[in-house]
């Protein structure tokens, strides 16, 4: 039991010391954010951000592999992205489907989501502003033509690991890299 007690209050230091590192963290996000807003750049950067976790997940030497990192690393940066700008997310269908659950892959869980019928209800809460970035499925018939007509573009992909496996899009403002 000595030996246990020993192991826990270990890692309750640790755990006292990440949550720190997490907040210092979280101030530097808060940083760049307003100077994103007073630039006029967007908040969301996927190329930074898979770049981040890519660059972390060849960095750890184990236990955690880059499946784990990639989870705890989406949940940081939604925190982070969170505290940037209260940022919303528009999905295709309802809270749960396969749109919502592809969207939580790639923003994770501290972003704001609305629900809209299909990609064109997507595009309108985009072009509205009712939204920063939106997420449907790949293979919509006509969505080259209507990102053609608005000043959206294609920011990322997401493969979705659950329900039918399809990749989803995630559109929103042509941007210049941040």
């Amino acid at each position: 039991m000595e030996e246990l007690k020993r192991l826990r209050d270990a890692i309750d230091a640790i755990d006292g010391q990440l949550v720190e590192l997490l907040n210092d963290r979280a101030r530097l996000a808060q940083e760049i954010g307003r100077i994103k807003e007073r630039d006029g750049r967007p908040v969301y950067v996927p190329d930074r951000a898979e770049h981040l976790v890519t660059r972390l997940a060849s960095q750890s030497k184990g236990p955690l592999g880059e499946q784990a990192i990639r989870a705890i690393y989406t949940e940081i940066m939604s925190a982070a992205l969170a505290l940037e700008k209260e940022m919303v997310v528009a999905c295709d269908g309802e809270a749960g489907g396969d749109a919502h659950f592809a969207a939580r892959r790639q923003f994770g869980s501290s972003i704001r989501f609305s629900f809209h019928p299909g990609p064109e209800g997507v595009i309108e809460a985009l072009r509205r502003d009712k939204a920063d970035c939106g997420v449907f499925e790949e293979g919509h018939p006509h969505i080259d033509k209507i990102l053609e007509e608005s000043n959206l573009g294609l920011l990322s992909k997401v493969v979705s690991d659950y329900g039918t496996g399809s990749t989803f899009l995630v559109v929103g403002r042509a941007q210049n890299h941040a």
